[in-house]
């Protein structure tokens, strides 16, 4: 199954599809107990969410899960496997041929934990943007979303909020972030560039080409990460913002399975 026959099906066992004002609300009213939002379709946002299945629901402005990962453009270590959950999502990967010599390769990442996520009960709206966040009252935030396919903002509240974005909702972390990697793809294997930590997209794009230019080995780019790979200088990073909600970035984990084993041993919602 493609990406797009996937997002137009949405439903396996839990949720997983492109933002509507109407389904995120229905996700948010099921069950009992407080609802979390989790910002950030990360590896470390799946393994919370999956540990915590009836109280979380996951928020992605793209198209990709774990797209700290799966849009790189690497073939990376899958990482150690702990918990329950990490032993059976790597031996997922291994059933489904998506690791090689060791590695994961990562192009098809992004639609094989769609699946897994959803298969595992997890709800996931994607294609939308946090424009908006308020403490109307203690213990709860107001949340404005707007969704691509969908006009005005929506606005919905929840009892708890935990940013796993690389930067950070409006960039409130881009200052912990110390570098970053822009990579292609050639017929001759992956190439990368290192950035500087301001670098955007235009900057980064000009630097890979140039890096690429100057090696004249005879390679062709065949294609270009969909993102970047960000260091934070080795440090753990965790804030509790002034706004009260938590950022703790996925891209700071440097496997898949170490971050999507963080997510599910972490549970303070303080």
């Amino acid at each position: 199954m493609n990406r797009r026959e996937f997002l137009k099906r949405g439903v396996i066992a839990g949720v997983v599809a492109a933002f509507s004002p109407e389904a995120f609300a229905s996700a948010l009213a099921q069950g009992q107990g407080r609802k979390t939002l989790v910002l950030g379709g990360s590896a470390f946002a799946l393994g919370y969410a999956l540990s915590h299945p009836n109280e979380t629901v996951v928020l992605e402005r793209g198209i990709l899960l774990a797209p700290e990962f799966s849009a790189t453009g690497d073939y990376a270590e899958p990482g150690a496997a702990k918990s329950p959950l990490g032993r059976e999502l790597l031996a997922a990967l291994e059933k489904c041929g998506l690791l090689r010599d060791g590695k994961v390769e990562l192009p098809p990442l992004a639609d094989f934990m769609s699946e897994f996520f959803a298969a595992h009960g997890g709800r996931a709206f994607l294609n939308a943007e946090l424009v908006s966040v308020e403490t109307p009252r203690r213990g709860s935030f107001r949340l404005g979303i707007f969704g691509s396919a969908y006009t005005g903002v929506k606005t919905f509240t929840v009892d708890s909020f935990l940013d796993t974005t690389p930067t950070g909702w409006r960039d409130l972390g881009a200052d912990a972030v110390k570098a970053k990697v822009f990579r292609a793809i050639t017929d001759r294997g992956a190439f990368a560039a290192e950035l500087p930590a301001d670098a955007d997209w235009h900057r980064a794009r000009i630097a890979l080409h140039e890096e690429f230019a100057r090696r004249g080995d005879g390679a062709r780019i065949l294609a270009e990460a969909n993102g970047f790979e960000y260091s934070y200088g080795g440090a753990k990073v965790e804030r509790k913002t002034s706004a009260g909600f938590v950022w703790k970035p996925s891209a700071q984990y440097s496997t898949l399975l170490d971050a999507f084993e963080e997510g599910v041993a972490w549970n303070t919602m303080s």
